[in-house]
């Protein structure tokens, strides 16, 4: 073939790959994508496909996942994936950029055992049987995320108990991890930051390997972080507790294994939580009070249910007595609760001590 013939068609198949790759590729991919989704009985929706065939790049804008309910699943504002040449070289899918900016996550449990996501997993599956690769042994695609970024993310928390329905929202959540893989022996760094509706903050840093699963570094808690977790047990126990900051720190480990199973150690744990108060249903006067709390030189072993304190400090405890109609005492209602006592602690009278 004549050079000038190879060059014309050289540059006659990178212009039309050019083309198709900003012309015909975003439609291709949005088709596919919603395709997949409707095959597991959900909606997906997006406002807009970007695709760059010189950089590998894809981005997306107002994406939306909507439950077989219709309930939005998942969204996200703005999505970026940049895919890397060196994936070739790597054997394993790589990216130099995972964004999401403005995400939303609705994590439902309607009864135990079942929840949104896990019918979600089981009505992909038969959709990711019939396209499966081979992978490694562990059964995860070999993936490698240099960059993976979470901005302006929210968590909507919702668990149908018995009697009511529990609702939390965890956000802004602040996530960066570098080297995120699912290749063996080799770990990325993770900063994850969540603040609570109430102000308080969950601060993450640390390592992370997916295959074998190992982590470790340091949590942070702190500020008004317990809120929604007071008024969960509220909700799954016969008695009301309540509290004002908590600031808590501690190192852990976390790592599992085929012959061992899964471990979980904690090490440095110290810390303090003030104005914790325990109550009775329907009572606004709290039973114990104590002022503070505080923790230090902690250690905990899981599975071998280990826990060490070398210091353990409360300050200002109070508690009341009180000694109901028929004799008992209102105290002994937080250790043995019985039916009705919700009722017959409003109905009926009793002398305080």
């Amino acid at each position: 073939m004549h050079p000038r013939q190879l060059r014309f068609w050289l540059l006659s198949g990178f212009a039309l790959y050019v083309l198709c790759g900003f012309l015909l590729a975003p439609w291709l991919l949005e088709r596919a994508l919603a395709g997949a989704a409707a095959e597991a009985g959900r909606t997906l929706s997006i406002g807009k496909t970007r695709v760059n065939p010189l950089t590998l790049s894809v981005q997306m804008d107002d994406v939306r996942l909507l439950d077989t309910d219709q309930e939005v699943l998942f969204s996200c504002r703005h999505y970026l994936l940049n895919l890397q040449l060196s994936s070739v070289v790597y054997r394993a899918w790589t990216f130099r950029q995972l964004h999401l900016n403005g995400c939303y996550l609705l994590l439902e449990r309607f009864r135990p055992g079942d929840h949104r996501f896990g019918r979600l997993l089981a009505d992909l599956a038969p959709v990711a049987t019939s396209g499966k690769e081979s992978g490694d042994a562990s059964g995860l695609p070999p993936v490698w995320v240099r960059d993976l970024q979470i901005n302006q993310g929210r968590v909507a928390v919702s668990d149908h108990l018995q009697d009511e329905v529990f609702r939390a929202t965890l956000g802004p959540v602040t996530v960066r991890v570098t080297d995120l893989n699912t290749l063996p022996d080799r770990s990325g760094q993770q900063q994850v930051s969540i603040s609570t509706s109430d102000g308080g903050v969950i601060a993450w840093r640390g390592s992370l390997q997916l295959h074998p699963l190992q982590s470790q570094g340091h949590l942070e808690l702190s500020g008004n972080v317990l809120q929604d977790v007071h008024r969960y047990a509220g909700l799954m126990l016969p008695l009301r507790t309540a509290g004002d900051e908590v600031d808590i720190g501690f190192d852990y480990r976390l790592s599992h294994s085929v012959a061992d199973g899964l471990s979980f150690g904690v090490d440095r744990l110290q810390g303090q939580l003030t104005g914790l108060q325990l109550s009775l249903p329907g009572q606004d006067r709290a039973v114990v009070e104590i002022a503070e709390v505080g923790l230090a030189g902690g250690q905990m072993r899981w599975p071998q249910n280990e826990l060490q304190l070398k210091q353990l400090t409360i300050s200002g405890p109070r508690v009341e007595i009180v000694r109901e109609a028929d004799g008992s005492l209102q105290l002994t209602r937080l250790l043995l609760p019985a039916a009705g006592d919700t009722a017959a602690g409003q109905g009926a009278g009793g002398e305080s001590a």
